[in-house]
């Protein structure tokens, strides 16, 4: 019965079909409705970048807030049920659920940390319970019915893994002190009766791009590294949303190399933790973590044995100087436009392929699509060609251009794993399994 605006129509919020209107449309906000008990229920934007949910009276008209924004926790969607609301939202950081009743909101807690839970399909108004799913690092997805009245979870479906037994597997949530005192949060697991304090061989991922959170979810790929000895860690630096809009905020912009920082300090730290030592971390990211990774590399090329980048985004100033390109003007909303000299020598300053200089690099792969739309093919083409032109180390540097690909990796699933195959390759052969 509504329709939604954005930020890219004029479209107004309507009610069907009568044609009235709800709000009228304004650049930057967004309105989600749905109806339940005598009103409608509002999710919004509006005076509030974490969201907020708001009650119209279906009678009256009358508005009312019923959830304000919380700082840090941004609200990403509500169900309503005829006697409570249920909303996804992050608490700390973590993607959880919880119920919005009697003016209070109850969170569905667990005891494993780091995690993500979130609303599975719940198709009748009046029940008194949830459908929620959940997953860890070390956790396939499942499925839960959550009572609400007992406040009790009742197990539904665990996805089938053949040959795997989760009890072997270890997941741990750390923080890292970043240059400027922000913590940052750091998601890891390993196989227990692998773990050698200071051993281990780790891969590191990260992104922190357009206020995009990276969850730690269960993968079935991972699991032949942490069988060979290999911690695998997520650094949710700043730039991402895991903490909502004010931390993408302090990763955009003029604010960009906090997430090139953030993800430096986040090695260091699990080097000094013990988890791993100096050049045996990998590093991996893909589109805009390109930047996070190539920028990690021009800092400090010493801690790592090697990196991964997929379809990565490299060379920003040149890219975001060509006005030609499919989304060169809209990301001047997450990167600055260069044509302001100011934008320029920021994006100058950190952007990887501007930055590459005679250093002792560690080994590189890249790989790209010949058809991708985003990100180029000839941005890795360049990067890597100068990383062999200025590496002192002379390792391998080397590019993969998948040429039926897009952005979104090569079609068919068989060919993915091929090409996990071939990334997980790479690392094993430069940084030896335990």
């Amino acid at each position: 019965f509504a329709n939604v605006g954005n930020t890219e129509t004029n479209f107004s919020v309507l009610l069907y079909p009568y044609h009235k209107e709800f709000f009228p449309a304004k650049k930057g906000v967004r309105y989600y409705v749905s109806h339940g008990e005598g009103g409608f229920y509002i999710l919004t934007n509006e005076n509030a970048p974490n969201f907020k949910v708001l009650f119209m009276d279906e009678k009256s008209g009358d508005l009312r807030l019923l959830i304000d924004e919380m700082e840090d926790s941004p609200i990403d969607n509500i169900l309503v049920f005829k006697d409570f609301l249920a909303l996804e939202y992050r608490h700390n950081g973590l993607k959880t659920v919880g119920i919005y009743k009697g003016g209070k909101i109850q969170r569905i807690k667990f005891k494993e940390e780091p995690y993500a839970l979130w609303l599975e399909d719940n198709y009748e108004y009046e029940q008194k319970y949830i459908r929620v799913a959940f997953s860890s690092l070390r956790t396939p997805k499942t499925i839960y019915d959550y009572d609400i009245e007992k406040g009790k979870l009742i197990k539904k479906w665990v996805e089938p893994v053949p040959n795997y037994e989760r009890d072997l597997y270890e997941t741990k949530r750390l923080w890292a002190i970043s240059y400027d005192g922000t913590k940052i949060p750091i998601s890891v697991v390993y196989r227990k009766d692998r773990l050698k304090m200071g051993e281990n061989p780790l891969l590191l991922y990260g992104y922190g791009a357009y206020g995009h959170p990276i969850e730690p979810v269960f993968s079935k790929f991972i699991i032949s590294l942490l069988d060979r000895g290999f911690i695998y860690a997520i650094a949710h630096v700043r730039g991402g949303g895991e903490f909502g809009d004010r931390w993408h905020k302090e990763g955009k912009f003029d604010k960009k190399k906090n997430t090139i920082y953030d993800f430096v300090e986040c090695a260091e730290y699990l080097i000094i933790e013990g988890f791993t030592s100096k050049g045996k971390i990998a590093i991996m990211g893909g589109s805009a973590g390109g930047i996070t990774v190539g920028g990690a590399l021009n800092l400090k090329p010493h801690l790592f044995g090697c990196a991964v980048t997929i379809v990565p985004f490299v060379d920003v100033l040149n890219t975001m100087l060509d006005p030609s390109l499919p989304l060169t003007v809209q990301e001047y909303d997450e990167w600055g436009n260069p044509n302001d000299k100011y934008y320029y020598d920021y994006i100058k300053s950190y952007s990887p392929y501007e930055n590459v200089k005679p250093n002792k690099y560690p080994p590189v792969l890249a790989i790209t699509g010949l058809y991708d739309p985003r990100v180029g093919y000839w941005e890795p083409a360049k990067w890597i060609l100068k990383l062999r032109e200025n590496d002192t180390s002379k390792s391998p540097k080397l590019l993969l251009t998948e040429m039926e690909a897009g952005h979104m990796g090569i079609p068919g699933r068989y060919k993915y794993m091929e090409e996990v195959a071939i990334r997980y390759a790479f690392i094993l052969k430069n940084i030896p399994p335990l």
